[in-house]
């Protein structure tokens, strides 16, 4: 079913995700682990405040009545973009400033 995940630190309201979880039977062995898929959409980790899979701490909710509608979901934020600005010069600030 449903679930949201997200990594600490969360700075953005699009770095929590909203994901459909399965029941594999040949993971059943794992504890306390989170198996991401490696096909799809990106990287569910880049899209949680640019994890890399590193020793990153997430967590999951799946508990129905803690989940936000998917109406209210934000889209994840291009950390990499940000990262590719901040090499040019320019900053968060300047982004939103009108001048």
């Amino acid at each position: 079913g449903d679930v949201i995940v997200y990594r600490n630190p969360c700075l953005h309201p699009g770095d929590v995700q909203r994901l459909r979880a399965v029941d594999r039977p040949e993971l059943h062995r794992y504890r306390n682990v989170l198996v991401l898929a490696i096909v799809g959409s990106g990287s569910v980790a880049a899209r949680c405040s640019g994890g890399d899979l590193d020793g990153d701490m997430f967590s999951v909710i799946w508990a129905p009545e803690f989940l936000p509608p998917a109406y209210l979901m934000q889209p994840a934020l291009d950390y990499d973009a940000i990262l590719r600005e901040a090499a040019y010069g320019h900053t968060i600030c300047q982004w939103h400033s009108p001048h």
